[in-house]
C-alpha cells in the first residue's frame, strides 16, 4: 500500500495515533486474539470513484496475502 502511495501505520511496530487498540472493536479482537484491522480512509476514497477503487484493491490484495500466511 506504501508503494502505492498510502499512508500505514502498523501499531504493533510503532505508535499510531489511530491504531485501533483502545477501541471496543480492538480490545474485542485483542481478547479473541484475532487479526483487527482499522481502517481511515479519506473522503475521496469513500463511495464510488477510482480513488475508491484502488483503495478497495489495495486492501482487498493485503488482506489476501495476509490470509495465505
Amino acid at each position: 500500500m506504501e508503494s502505492e502511495g498510502l499512508r500505514v501505520c502498523r501499531g504493533w511496530s510503532a505508535r499510531c495515533p489511530l491504531e485501533g487498540t483502545t477501541n471496543v472493536q480492538g480490545r474485542a479482537a485483542q481478547r479473541q486474539h484475532a487479526t483487527f484491522v482499522h481502517l481511515e480512509l479519506a473522503p475521496d476514497a469513500r463511495g464510488d470513484g477510482r480513488d475508491a477503487d484502488e483503495a478497495a484493491d489495495a486492501v482487498a490484495g493485503l488482506l489476501s496475502a495476509w490470509a495465505g500466511d
